[in-house]
């Protein structure tokens, strides 16, 4: 199964946090060596750093989402009407933003700062 998803289009509170997020994920997936783990029938991946990690399955944003910060555990999943809903216990909305911004940020800046990319073939 690809690991491409279909609903990278956000809405709502969290539309530009998760946006970039979804941005550097599909850079770091394309710039670096990405593996998986098998965990039932799914290809799950994480993709992280300097205590900032994000876990997902294949089917990335049309499944569960998990980014970890060192004080926060956020959870991304679609909902019914095709959205995104993410929560962490005991942040508000705002903060959960803010907490995906800075994951972006900090995930983004820890491969910025590696030696390599896997080349590309042709």
């Amino acid at each position: 199964m690809s690991t491409q998803s279909t609903s990278t289009h956000f809405e709502g509170v969290f539309k530009d946090a998760l946006s970039a997020l979804a941005s550097t994920l599909d850079d770091l997936m394309a710039d670096h060596g990405t593996s998986f783990v098998k965990a039932g029938d799914d290809r799950v991946y994480a993709l992280g750093g300097d205590g900032y990690v994000v876990v997902l399955d294949e089917r990335k944003w049309d499944g569960l989402v998990e980014v970890l910060t060192p004080d926060a555990t956020i959870s991304v999943r679609p909902t019914a009407e095709g959205k995104h809903d993410a929560s962490s216990p005991n942040l508000e909305a705002r903060a959960v933003a803010e907490k995906l911004r800075e994951a972006n940020s900090r995930i983004r800046a820890y491969y910025n700062k590696r030696y390599w990319k896997t080349p590309k073939t042709v």
